[in-house]
């Protein structure tokens, strides 16, 4: 490329040229190669221009390229974004539906936690009033019993009486029929034979005299006979009755007995129940929170299984009634503990 000065001293050439003819063969020669050199630069110029055409034509390609590719991303952008859409309404519909249940559940939970609450003091209740009727019917039934075996003996005692009495009774009647008077027998050296007439009257009044001691006798037979049967009735009658009281009061014992084996059967059954739940919840409550069984609290651990274990012990029924309530209490704050951590973990 020329510079400016070059373009003023080719303006000077036609001023020049009139003076020399060297100098216009120069310049000749000197406009030639101007013309050369405008023409390389021109050819240099159009190639530098077609490179450039070339360089901004595989531009627009990759732009093409890269608008396509980008455009390809875009829609899969718009159908990812589409279905993640898609996604967050049915998160949404199953979250609104995932705390619905939640509440349901805490309702749920809520109602069993009262109802828990209403059976242990229902069961608590009805354990106090086995306790207190078992109580009462074994002191019932060692008073029956007491009373059976005093009934007992004043029965043997009655039956032996009236053995007595009925053996002497027998031994009286028996006395009585043997000494009965006999008849006076008919003698006639005690009646004077002076004439028919006397011997005949004696005759008609020593009849008169044995019928009337005959029927003396068959009158007082009769008397003690029936004496004797109906004191032997009696007799028998009192020993029904006390049979009958003796029944009845042996009936009385083997139901209140049945009763009262009844009704510890099902204190051992609503013992075990809360031995087990007891058992478990305290077990559960030794469990360390991040599974340490270094860190286990063996004071409380020995605590629980003595009071458990010294509960089932024998002992003084009012010691077990303590023990009793203790458990009670323990296991009602157990319970709550329980409720309130499974209530705390489900609202976490």
């Amino acid at each position: 490329l020329f510079h400016k000065d070059n373009f003023s001293a080719f303006s000077r050439l036609p001023r020049l040229i009139g003076r020399s003819p060297f100098l216009v063969l120069l310049s000749q020669r000197s406009v030639e190669n101007y013309k050369n050199l405008q023409l390389k630069v021109a050819e240099n110029e159009a190639e530098e221009c077609r490179q450039q055409a070339e360089r901004m034509l595989a531009i627009t390609e990759q732009l093409t390229e890269r608008n396509s590719q980008l455009a390809g991303d875009v829609a899969a952008e718009r159908e990812k974004n589409c279905r993640l859409e898609q996604q967050l309404v049915e998160t949404d519909g199953s979250l609104s539906r995932a705390l619905l249940k939640l509440s349901e559940r805490e309702k749920d939970l809520e109602e069993a936690t009262g109802s828990g609450q209403t059976e242990i003091a229902s069961l608590k209740s009805e354990l106090n009033e086995k306790i207190v009727k078992v109580q009462q019917l074994t002191q019932r039934l060692q008073e029956e019993r007491t009373d059976n075996a005093a009934l007992k003996k004043k029965y043997m005692a009655s039956i032996k009486e009236l053995k007595h009495e009925l053996s002497s009774l027998r031994k009286q009647v028996d006395s009585s029929s043997a000494n009965a008077p006999l008849a006076p027998p008919q003698s006639g050296d005690s009646v004077p034979s002076t004439s028919s007439r006397s011997r005949a009257s004696s005759l008609n009044s020593l009849d008169r005299v044995t019928t009337v001691s005959r029927d003396e006798d068959s009158a007082q037979s009769a008397h003690a006979s029936t004496e004797s049967s109906a004191i032997q009735q009696v007799m028998i009658d009192k020993i029904i009755v006390l049979q009958k009281k003796l029944a009845r009061r042996n009936d009385k014992i083997e139901f209140l007995e049945e009763h009262v084996r009844h009704c510890l059967e099902e204190l051992q059954k609503k013992t075990k129940i809360i031995q087990h739940y007891a058992l478990r919840e305290e077990a559960s409550l030794l469990l360390p929170s991040d599974g340490s069984m270094d860190k286990v609290p063996l004071s409380r651990k020995g605590a629980s299984y003595s009071l458990m274990g010294s509960i089932f012990t024998t002992g003084s029924e009012k010691r077990s009634l303590q023990l009793a309530t203790e458990v009670n209490s323990r296991l009602q704050a157990v319970l709550e503990d329980v409720m309130i951590k499974n209530i705390t973990l489900k609202v976490g």
